[in-house]
């Protein structure tokens, strides 16, 4: 594993646990987080497959990181902002440019589409 990448997974590990702070589970004086790391080694940022590729791994992470439930649910709001602050806070960490171009674009198809 290059180490820049292995910082980096890391690093969204650490990021994509912090993004949990809103689907926290209390369980008496204590609190949980999760986290998750998300590899990329061999994969090139530069090439736009390859961004495509640690995106669909970042958004499978927050989305498990953050305890889904079913869109019924009363607490799908909640689960929707852990997911989201997570994904927003992964992707600002990997620092790639390109990265941030896919999931601007997808933000915005979500927001409008």
């Amino acid at each position: 594993m290059n180490p820049s990448n292995l910082i980096h997974s890391f690093a969204v590990a650490s990021v994509i646990g912090l993004g949990v702070a809103l689907g926290v589970a209390h369980a008496g004086s204590s609190i949980e987080f999760s986290s998750l790391t998300v590899p990329y080694d061999g994969l090139d940022l530069s090439r736009d497959a390859d961004v495509k590729r640690l995106y669909a791994r970042l958004q499978h992470a927050s989305a498990q990181v953050c305890r889904p439930v079913p869109s019924s649910d009363p607490q799908f709001d909640a689960y929707q902002s852990c997911a989201d602050a997570a994904l927003d806070r992964a992707v600002q960490l990997v620092e790639s440019p390109r990265l941030q171009t896919l999931h601007a674009a997808t933000r915005s198809q979500h927001r409008w589409g």
